[in-house]
């Protein structure tokens, strides 16, 4: 449902992490623009900060709480430009 990416957005949540997505909820918070990273969530807490860097080749995370780094799975440039453009319905008014 399209719903909980919404919600997470008029939270002010700008991404999102954690160890595995539904295909569904991945789907729906790209094409909402809202950025969604797997990976080893085991070593954050609950309150911990975390900086997220996406690059074309690589997604990193940094558990600046706990001065921790983590290699998430990569994003495709494209899901990145989606994401990047606030969504996939901002992106396609662009074209």
């Amino acid at each position: 449902m399209e719903v909980a990416v919404t919600v997470i957005q008029a939270a002010g949540i700008h991404a999102v992490v954690a160890r595995s997505f539904a295909r569904s909820f991945f789907r729906n918070a790209i094409n909402n623009g809202l950025l969604v990273v797997e990976c080893d969530t085991s070593s954050f807490q609950e309150g911990d900060r975390v900086s997220i860097d996406v690059s074309e080749r690589a997604v990193f995370l940094r558990n600046v709480t706990r001065d921790v780094r983590l290699a998430a799975a990569p994003l495709p440039p494209i899901i990145q430009e989606i994401i990047v453009r606030g969504g996939l319905v901002k992106s396609t008014e662009l074209l």
